[in-house]
């Protein structure tokens, strides 16, 4: 018989209360308000030339799950950072050639 997979503990050494997981508005899990045990949370997310795509994957996370979203602009041409920022995410431009590297600006 298969055993069902261990929860992984929080960084603080224990694992989350269900309890304390509320559904927001738009039936998204999200920590309940005031509780003294929450951990910020944030979302780092690594975008080039992503303008299409990048306001549905941000209208999908929701400013409720995360404390803070930050975007790294890897040297978009496009309008990437722009709507970053208009979703109130923190934008850092790192500028990387084809095989990762940093490159003059």
């Amino acid at each position: 018989m298969a055993r069902a997979p261990r929860p992984v503990p929080s960084p603080a050494g224990s694992v989350p209360d269900p309890k304390r997981i509320a559904l927001n508005s738009n039936g998204d899990a999200s920590r309940r308000p005031g509780d003294p045990d929450a951990q910020d949370q944030g979302l780092t997310i690594i975008a080039r030339d992503e303008e299409d795509s990048l306001p549905r994957c941000l209208e999908s996370v929701g400013r409720a799950s995360f404390d803070e979203i930050i975007v790294v602009d890897t040297g978009s041409t496009d309008r990437t950072a722009e709507i970053a920022s208009s979703f109130g995410a923190k934008v850092f431009r790192l500028c990387l050639d084809r095989r990762f590297r940093g490159c003059a600006e």
